[in-house]
């Protein structure tokens, strides 16, 4: 069973939903790893190329250093869906109220921009296995994911 925890969010997922998931067979550092928001790696490349541009990161002053950051940079600013720092916080700060959900789900979730139930559940069977299984209620579900539009709407 791996566990996959993440800012105290997320509960331990079963064989077969790494499996649903496409995990399955992936090493044990896979199952080590965090997946991160969109946000997130957008965050962690801006910091990336502030230290780039002090020169404080050995080769990464090279021309096509830079612009490959800068377009690393630029296409994971068009991925991300959310305008603030702040609003992702409060994202996770909501989601940390939903333990049934594994870090895995909850990046999905947020990465891929779903708007509604039935793609919710297409796009990511594990919560539809946990919907059946009772440990997710459908309503739950349907406020959580009206709840990441409002923080990915904010400003």
């Amino acid at each position: 069973m791996s566990h996959l925890h993440r800012h105290g969010v997320g509960a331990d997922s079963t064989q077969s939903e790494d499996a649903s998931l496409g995990l399955s067979g992936l090493g044990e550092e896979w199952e080590k790893a965090h997946p991160l928001w969109n946000a997130e790696v957008l965050l962690i490349l801006q910091h990336h190329q502030t230290s780039a541009a002090k020169k404080e990161i050995p080769g990464t002053q090279s021309a096509q250093a830079q612009q490959l950051l800068t377009q690393t940079l630029n296409y994971v600013r068009s991925l991300n869906n959310y305008h603030s720092q702040n609003a992702v916080e409060q994202a996770q700060e909501m989601l940390r109220g939903h333990p049934a959900l594994d870090a895995w789900e909850l990046a999905l979730l947020n990465n891929l921009r779903i708007d509604d139930f039935e793609e919710c559940i297409t796009l990511i069977p594990t919560i539809k296995t946990k919907i059946d299984d009772g440990r997710i209620e459908k309503e739950e579900m349907e406020k959580i994911l009206e709840d990441l539009k409002r923080y990915q709407a904010a400003s």
